[in-house]
């Protein structure tokens, strides 16, 4: 005789529903913490503060040291272009016409697939003579002045060095410059997807969707964009059109993304664009605290910020790194990144009535947000409020109920 099955909705049934709601439950609702540390914090000091901020907030520290320097140096040039330029260069003096070519396409594909048209300028620029000088030994006429006017179009300032090339070579690429700055201009709009990408073309930042005037049948236009891998692409204004070319660019891969984060948090005044406050939010850090060195008595400046705040708010400052520990400096970042946390204090007085609480949520606003004149305002964070929702108890008790019913059919059934 078979067991007896439980009534459907027995106890028994929603174990397994509740298990699963336990597992998918996240075991840390709030994310990290993102802190900022001047070069000359000793290693107890970093500690201190650390420990003192994950006391208060309740979560992970994770700390990005100033780089000695100051700000991230430039991208560097890809060494497969370098590389490939030099053989374009020997096979040029060894009269291997066909082998200069394509190697300096090679060159070209490097800086391209690289996303490293600004590092790559003056690269490019020698690239696109020696093709025109490679061209124009070939007797293909046309095609040495399309890449002359090309290689003046990404370095307009630059000229043939007279001691690399022969005379031949050297004039036809003056007048070659100067024929093209007499020929109409072609016009091109670029915008990047997502939108509010920074772009460049020819070295020159451009303004997203802006109508430029070119006259070469080549541009090279660089989009970058805090937590997407960096894009260049070489456009044909022609073939654009009137339509405005995108820019499409793709997510940084999951290994490059802590490097990321520590260029945009690291910087000498990290000033966070929407861009890269949604960046951070995304890997978990949406609150930050940057420290600098403060002047006697004090040892460090403090300010904070978090995902929704439109500025900088400064901290009190530290006179030595276990201030960090204090009430008065726990209460003032819980304010600032909007994560209020319970000090030890005397008893709170009775709450105002309901119909005053908007209002004294606004007051308290208004006084706390303090704008930073060194590093800048914050903008609205209404792209990461999605953070904020994932955090809500209320989301995860709904989707537990929910989760629970339904296993409790399920496994009836």
């Amino acid at each position: 005789m078979s067991p007896k099955a439980p009534p459907l909705f027995s106890p028994l049934r929603l174990v397994p529903a509740v298990s699963l709601v336990l597992l998918l439950a996240p075991t840390a609702a709030r994310a990290d913490v993102g802190v900022r540390v001047p070069l000359e914090a000793t290693p107890d000091e970093v500690t201190a503060i650390e420990a003192a901020i994950r006391t208060a907030q309740g979560a992970k520290v994770r700390t990005f040291a100033a780089r000695p320097g100051g700000d991230p140096a430039s991208p560097l040039v890809p060494s497969a272009a370098t590389e490939a330029f030099e053989r374009a260069r020997r096979a040029y003096k060894n009269l291997e016409m066909d082998v200069a070519r394509a190697a300096l396409a090679e060159a070209e594909a490097a800086c391209v697939a690289g996303g490293a048209c600004a590092a790559c300028r003056d690269l490019l620029f020698d690239a696109h003579v020696l093709a025109g000088a490679v061209a124009g030994s070939l007797g293909r006429d046309d095609a040495a002045v399309a890449e002359f006017v090309a290689a003046h179009a990404v370095h307009p300032s630059r000229v043939v060095d007279p001691r690399r090339f022969p005379p031949k070579i050297v004039g036809a690429f003056a007048r070659a410059c100067a024929d093209a700055d007499k020929l109409p201009s072609t016009p091109i709009r670029v915008v990047s997807k997502p939108p509010g990408a920074s772009l460049a073309m020819s070295g020159t930042q451009i303004r997203s969707g802006a109508e430029i005037a070119v006259r070469s049948h080549r541009v090279y236009v660089e989009a970058r964009l805090a937590g997407f891998s960096p894009r260049c692409e070489a456009i044909d204004p022609a073939a654009a059109g009137a339509s405005a070319h995108e820019m499409v660019l793709a997510p940084l891969p999951a290994p490059e993304e802590e490097g990321e984060a520590d260029r945009l948090l690291a910087a000498t005044a990290p000033a966070l664009d929407a861009a890269a406050i949604a960046f951070l939010a995304r890997i978990g850090v949406d609150r930050f605290v940057a420290l600098s060195l403060a002047a006697k008595p004090h040892r460090f400046a403090a300010r904070a910020a978090h995902a929704g705040a439109p500025a900088w708010v400064s901290l009190p400052p530290l006179a030595t790194a276990a201030d960090a520990a204090s009430p008065q400096f726990a209460e003032a970042l819980a304010a600032a990144v909007g994560e209020p946390r319970v000090v030890e204090a005397p008893p709170p007085p009775d709450p105002p009535p309901e119909d005053d609480l908007d209002d004294l949520d606004d007051d308290k606003e208004d006084d706390s947000v303090v704008l930073d004149p060194d590093l800048g305002e914050l903008p609205d964070g209404g792209a990461t409020t999605g953070a904020k929702v994932f955090r809500s108890p209320w989301l995860w008790i709904s989707l537990g109920v929910v989760l629970v019913v339904v296993g409790g059919v399920v496994i009836g059934t």
